[in-house]
């Protein structure tokens, strides 16, 4: 009596695995598909980072060359504030305002009518 029902479920859970098909199968193929994405994204995540660096340096490079001065400030700040000389309390503060200061700047110019002079020219 008791070995009967065992054998059913045993036969029953068969059935079910077989026709639900085996989870692993093909898995090493999804796997080395999933990898190639992969490392196709990261391909071009590096392009785009050597591209912006490249834009970066450019720009810092013309920067140098018009107002070394400032440039050489800027550089000192930047690595003042970045290897921690400023608190963060301090700092999130000075961004905030800046971040103000910046946004006031483009709305206004945004918002800024067309002056009479530039239609005259035109």
């Amino acid at each position: 009596m008791g070995g009967a029902p065992s054998t059913q479920t045993g036969e029953t859970r068969r059935r079910v695995a077989e026709d639900a098909g085996d989870p692993l199968e093909g898995l090493g193929e999804r796997l080395a598909a999933q990898r190639r994405r992969v490392e196709e994204g990261l391909g071009e995540a590096r392009a785009g980072t050597h591209a912006a660096g490249r834009e970066l340096a450019q720009a810092s490079r013309v920067q140098l060359e018009r107002s070394p001065y400032w440039t050489l400030g800027a550089a000192f700040g930047l690595g003042w504030v970045l290897g921690g000389g400023l608190p963060a309390k301090t700092f999130t503060l000075a961004a905030g305002i800046g971040g103000r200061m910046l946004l006031s700047a483009l709305v206004q110019d945004v918002l800024r009518p067309e002056s009479p002079e530039s239609d005259a020219d035109g």
